[in-house]
């Protein structure tokens, strides 16, 4: 006979039932929960590793020299070896001017550079690769176009046969992606990084020549809305110059030769202000071009031109005729030196020139020009011209070539000598006739004119010695109530003038229009009491020169003369316009034993 105490008794049928439906709705409802957790686990552990990949991939070639012609592993070698056209999508493009290398755990391809370039083994010989991951490597050679902001890149196409067992590299610089790509269940995946390689200067250098002209003429202005005008008192800055060249060449692990040349640009920056939404900018620019090496000959230069233009003045401000224009340029005219961007035999050559097309039937006449802002009031008291342009720089009658408004930047490297010339970087720049200021007091002419503009520098480094020279030279023109003013200035890296003919001027400051202690009165210089056309001017009688010692030699000036002139809008503190004439500097270093 059993016994029952208090309320012992099992189970129910119905009641585990019941438990059983609790756990399973439980489960069933984290159960997606736990698959999606693992899922992204494995979906991050798969990036991280395809990342930890490309990483690795960029830092080797990162590691490697861009070119050494001695060690043959470079780079160049591994991922841009030669133009051969390859399968699967690998090898060169000649659409794209990229080289691509596709690997993987299995294959590598193209196979013979593909061999080298891939990702190498771990130490047991298995692939450091996994099997389900492609690591795809692209390359393209590329040059940055000149004073691009933000910085643009053009891709250079490598010429005929280029093979990188016999040819220097095209360009300086290649775009180079490294790109990982994989399967992660059904989401294909990748992770890719960008770069720019060059050349890291590992190696010092052992040949530097550079040859600049930053500029013939450069101006600077500005132009502010007058009052009552919609915007009034918003400011626009007007900058514009002729003449941008620049050669460079050098010689270290291997030869470049680089040449940009620009002949004229003017731009117009019209600032902000309460509401506006940023800039406006206005650019105009003449003839230009970016030559980069070619390992071979360079073929003919090819002559570009660019059509004259106006820029216009800016919203709220009136004046007749715009505020700068320029009429066509050129560069890379085929004129000795021949211009071009060459390695030939391991030895760079640069050169590049611009200049202005002579007017029709060859009159000549005014080539760029940039006008200030001037009131009615004080354009009347100045004697200002109406509709004239208040700087210009003006191209010979008759086409003359001796005289026309010309540049020209050259380098060049030479073979090892123990006495004759080894490199050298020269500069050049000229313009017959440079007008500022046309007024009534001289029958609608300039009140200065500048003729005969001739700059030179030139550095050389032979076998023996180095050689810094460079000298300029103008004639200047006054206009004055008591006649003409009629000085030459000139400067040089040997000897400057021993008198400073622009300050003996300043100081006399003499009358130029009007009758002198009348309200009439004209003088060349603004000064309190005086009103004038000029507030300040300099010019550049040594040029800096520096021969440290027989492999280095080095001159530059900032500009052979600069001006600036009075307010032509009194109201307006910005409505001084500022001409420098004749920036430029050349360098050449040799350390080849």
């Amino acid at each position: 006979m059993r016994r029952r105490f208090g309320n012992e008794r099992g189970f129910t049928l119905i009641e585990t039932l019941a438990a059983i439906t609790v756990f399973s709705i439980m489960v069933l409802g984290i159960a997606p929960l736990l698959a999606s957790s693992l899922k992204g686990a494995a979906l991050s552990r798969s990036y991280a590793r395809g990342k930890d990949i490309g990483q690795g991939a960029m830092e080797r070639v990162r590691g490697l020299p861009y070119f050494d012609a001695a060690a043959k592993r470079d780079v160049i070698d591994l991922y841009f070896p030669d133009l051969v056209v390859g399968t699967g999508g690998s090898g060169y493009s000649t659409t794209t001017k990229t080289f691509t290398t596709i690997c993987t755990s299995t294959s590598q391809l193209p196979a013979v550079s593909g061999a080298l370039a891939c990702p190498p083994k771990r130490p047991d010989g298995t692939s450091s690769i996994p099997s389900t991951y492609t690591v795809t490597f692209t390359a393209q050679f590329v040059a940055p176009v000149a004073n691009s902001n933000p910085e643009t890149y053009n891709v250079i196409t490598p010429p005929a046969g280029f093979t990188s067992a016999s040819s220097a590299p095209p360009a300086q610089l290649l775009r180079f992606t490294v790109k990982v790509s994989w399967q992660q269940g059904a989401k294909a995946a990748q992770f890719s990084l960008l770069s720019l390689l060059g050349d890291r200067k590992l190696s010092p250098d052992k040949v530097r020549a550079s040859s600049n002209l930053d500029f013939l003429a450069q101006t600077l202005t500005s132009y502010r809305v007058p009052d009552g005008q919609p915007n009034a008192g918003r400011l626009s800055t007007f900058r514009a110059f002729s003449g941008r060249l620049q050669s460079v060449v050098g010689l270290k692990n291997f030869a470049s030769a680089d040449q940009s040349s620009r002949a004229a640009q003017m731009t117009l920056n019209q600032q902000e202000f309460a509401g506006a939404a940023g800039f406006v900018v206005t650019d105009a620019a003449g003839a230009q071009s970016v030559l980069n090496a070619p390992p071979s000959t360079s073929p003919a230069p090819v002559i570009t031109s660019s059509a004259g233009t106006t820029v216009s003045a800016p919203p709220g401000i009136t004046i007749a005729g715009g505020i700068g224009g320029m009429s066509q340029t050129r560069v890379n005219e085929a004129l000795s030196p021949n211009p071009a961007a060459v390695v030939t035999n391991e030895l760079p050559r640069a050169a590049g020139n611009f200049g202005f097309v002579p007017g029709s039937n060859g009159a000549g006449g005014e080539e760029f020009w940039v006008t200030n802002q001037a009131d009615t009031s004080n354009q009347a008291l100045l004697g200002l011209v109406p509709g004239a342009h208040v700087f210009s720089v003006q191209q010979p009658a008759n086409g003359n070539q001796a005289k026309r408004i010309f540049g020209s930047s050259y380098a060049e490297t030479f073979p090892v000598s123990p006495t004759a010339l080894r490199v050298r970087a020269t500069t050049k720049a000229q313009a017959q006739t440079i007008n500022l200021l046309p007024t009534t007091y001289n029958s609608s002419k300039p009140l200065i004119t500048f003729d005969g503009f001739t700059a030179t520098t030139d550095c050389q480094v032979s076998g023996t010695a180095a050689t810094a020279t460079g000298s300029w030279t103008v004639n200047m023109t006054i206009k004055t109530a008591a006649g003409n003013i009629n000085r030459t200035l000139s400067g040089s890296t040997t000897a400057g003038q021993a008198t400073d003919t622009l300050s003996l001027i300043r100081t006399s400051n003499p009358l130029v229009g009007g009758v002198a202690g009348t309200g009439s009165a004209v003088y060349l210089f603004d000064e309190t009491g005086k009103p004038g056309f000029l507030d300040s001017w300099s010019y550049t009688p040594l040029m800096t020169a520096s021969t440290p010692d027989t492999k280095t030699a080095k001159v530059s000036m900032p500009y052979a003369f600069t001006i600036t002139t009075a307010k032509t809008d009194p109201s307006n503190p910005e409505s001084k316009l500022t001409i420098s004439v004749g920036g430029m500097s050349c360098e050449a270093s040799d350390v080849r034993s």
